[in-house]
């Protein structure tokens, strides 16, 4: 059997415990996540949306005793993080919501109540550039589903974005990078690479006190990475 017939018949188990999972767990918005994965898993990358205990860990940082935050929630989708986000607000943070699909943005807008501290910005992070810098950013972008370039540009975004020492937070999905590097082959395995140096070459030269926790109480299981960016400045292109 042929590899492509192997990811083939994985893709497809993968596809009947989604739909079993969402006739188990069904929600509106789960629904809409399903739908807009299979519509661009570019943009999505996950067939459902992050579950409480992703976003628990996402917000562990807002829940301390702190000063007041700038704070940018990058890849919202239908607003479960951003949800949690709203709950910790103190009085004087600021809460942008950055998500670059429209149905997406009116979903969160529809979804939770108006709150005077968060706005949400329809349009890519890449093309975000307010007059001010954030103490914390939390990121479900799907870097794995993104091509070298577009991380780069999404890294280089988040150190211009965020104060120095301000804490990074984003998602991987468990498995799925060493499950591609297996099957991949030719240019879609050195493009698997360049995007694994360009992550890892983005670690070493801007952040500091890295904390990983793996979510199993998720669909798929995630990690959580959370870091001090130390640096400003992006390195040059690894591609």
């Amino acid at each position: 059997m042929g590899n492509h017939k192997i990811i083939k018949l994985i893709a497809g188990f993968f596809f009947l415990a989604v739909v079993c999972l969402s006739i188990v767990f069904i929600r509106s918005d789960a629904s809409t996540f399903l739908f807009h994965y299979f519509k661009d898993p570019s943009h999505v990358g996950s067939v459902l949306p992050s579950s409480s205990a992703v976003s628990k860990e996402m917000t562990r940082e807002l829940k301390k005793n702190r000063p007041p935050y700038r704070i940018l929630e990058v890849g919202a989708g239908t607003g479960v993080i951003t949800e949690a986000i709203s709950e910790f607000l103190q009085p004087e943070d600021l809460f942008d919501v950055v998500e670059i699909d429209p149905e997406f943005c009116q979903l969160i807008e529809s979804k939770l109540p108006n709150h005077p501290q968060r706005k949400v910005h329809c349009l890519s992070v890449t093309q975000w550039h307010p007059d001010y810098k954030y103490d914390v950013i939390i990121s479900t972008l799907p870097f794995n589903s993104l091509t070298p370039e577009v991380v780069h540009e999404v890294l280089d975004a988040y150190s211009r974005l965020i104060v120095p020492h301000g804490q990074l937070s984003y998602i991987e999905y468990m498995g799925l990078p060493g499950i591609k590097k297996i099957f991949l082959q030719g240019g879609d395995l050195e493009e698997f690479l360049a995007r694994e140096r360009e992550i890892a070459e983005f670690q070493k030269s801007c952040c500091c006190d890295r904390r990983t926790v793996c979510i199993w109480r998720n669909f798929p299981p995630t990690y959580v990475h959370r870091f001090r960016l130390i640096s400003q400045n992006n390195p040059k292109k690894s591609i």
